[in-house]
C-alpha cells in the first residue's frame, strides 16, 4: 500500500473541502433567488446572514481551539487586513452579485461572475505569489471559453446590461479578495479569518439597512431562509474556502471554482425552471473538464503556505 506523503495528503484536504466550497457557494444564489421571490428584501438578507454566520463562525473557533496547540504565525496587520477586505471586496462581490440577480437568470449571472480565475491568475503572476504553468494555461483557457459559450450563446433578452455589469463588478471584486486574503489567511488560520472577514463584511453590510431600508419583511419565510443562509450555507463556504486557499493556492483554487457556474445553471434549471441551449451545455462541460484539469497536477506555488487543522 502506497503511502501518502504529507504535502499529497494537505492536497487532498484541500480539494475535498474545495468541493464542499464549491457545492455550497454554487447553491447560494438558488437561495437568494427563492428568497427574494417569497419577499425577503436584499438588504435584510445581506445584514442576517452575515450576522448569523460570524457568531456561528466565532462559537466554533472558541470550541475548536485546544490550549498549546495553535501553530499560526500572524503577521502585525493580518487580521485588521482581513477585517477590512470582507468589509470591502467581499461585501461589494456579495451586493453586486446579489443585485444581479435581480436583473439575469441564476445561471447566466453565476457564470458572468466566474469570470474572477483569469483576474486571479493574472494578479498573482503579477505580484509574484505564484506561476502559471501549461496545465493552468490550458485549463483557465477552456474555462473561459466555457464561460463565453454559456454567456454569448444566451437569449438577448436575458442579458439586461446592467445586471452584466455588476455581475462583471462582482468578479473583480472577488479576484481582489482572493488575492489579499491569500496570504494572511494562511497565518491567521481558517477559522479566525472566516472570522475577521465576516466580522468587516458584517459592519458594512449592517451599515448598508441605514443607506438602503429594507422593504417589509415576511417574518416566517424571512426567518427561514436567514437562518439557512447565516447558520449553515455561509460559514461552511467561507471557511472551507479559506482551508482550500492554503492548501491549493489562489489559482488552482479559482480555477476549480469555475465548477460553480455549471453547477449553478444546473440548479436554476432544476429548481426554478430556467433554460440552457446545448451550447451552454457545452460550456459548462467545458468549464468542468477546466477545473478536474485544475487540481491535478499544477504547478505549486512559489511561497509556502502550510495548512493547520
Amino acid at each position: 500500500m502506497t503511502l501518502l506523503t504529507p504535502e499529497r495528503t494537505l492536497e487532498r484536504r484541500g480539494v475535498a473541502l474545495a468541493s464542499l466550497s464549491v457545492l455550497v457557494y454554487a447553491l447560494i444564489p438558488v437561495g437568494i433567488a427563492l428568497a427574494v421571490s417569497d419577499g425577503v428584501p436584499l438588504p435584510a438578507i445581506y445584514a442576517g446572514r452575515t450576522v448569523l454566520a460570524l457568531g456561528v463562525v466565532v462559537l466554533l473557533a472558541r470550541r475548536l481551539r485546544r490550549p498549546g496547540s495553535r501553530r499560526w504565525t500572524p503577521r502585525p496587520g493580518d487580521r485588521r487586513r482581513l477585517a477590512l477586505v470582507g468589509g470591502s471586496a467581499y461585501c461589494a462581490q456579495m451586493v453586486l452579485y446579489f443585485a444581479s440577480l435581480t436583473r439575469l437568470d441564476v445561471s447566466v449571472a453565476g457564470v458572468l461572475a466566474y469570470a474572477y480565475p483569469a483576474l486571479v491568475a493574472l494578479g498573482a503572476v503579477g505580484v509574484g505569489l505564484e506561476r502559471l504553468g501549461a496545465r493552468q494555461l490550458v485549463s483557465l483557457a477552456l474555462s473561459m471559453l466555457g464561460i463565453t459559450l454559456v454567456v454569448g450563446t444566451g437569449a438577448p433578452s436575458s442579458m439586461d446590461p446592467l445586471g452584466v455589469l455588476m455581475a462583471l463588478g462582482s468578479a473583480v471584486a472577488y479576484a481582489v479578495y482572493i488575492l489579499s486574503t491569500s496570504g494572511p489567511s494562511s497565518r491567521v488560520g481558517p477559522l479566525a479569518s472566516s472570522a475577521w472577514v465576516l466580522t468587516g463584511a458584517t459592519v458594512i453590510s449592517v451599515a448598508l439597512l441605514a443607506v438602503w431600508p429594507p422593504g417589509p419583511f415576511p417574518l416566517l419565510a424571512g426567518t427561514g431562509w436567514l437562518l439557512l443562509h447565516g447558520l449553515v450555507l455561509l460559514p461552511v463556504a467561507v471557511t472551507c474556502f479559506l482551508v482550500a486557499l492554503s492548501s491549493l493556492g489562489a489559482v488552482r483554487l479559482s480555477i476549480f471554482d469555475t465548477l460553480q457556474p455549471a453547477i449553478t445553471a444546473l440548479a436554476g434549471v432544476v429548481v426554478l425552471g430556467e433554460r440552457l441551449g446545448w451550447w451552454q451545455v457545452a460550456g459548462a462541460a467545458l468549464v468542468l473538464v477546466a477545473a478536474v484539469r485544475a487540481v491535478s497536477g499544477a504547478r505549486p506555488a512559489l511561497t509556502d503556505r502550510p495548512v493547520h487543522a
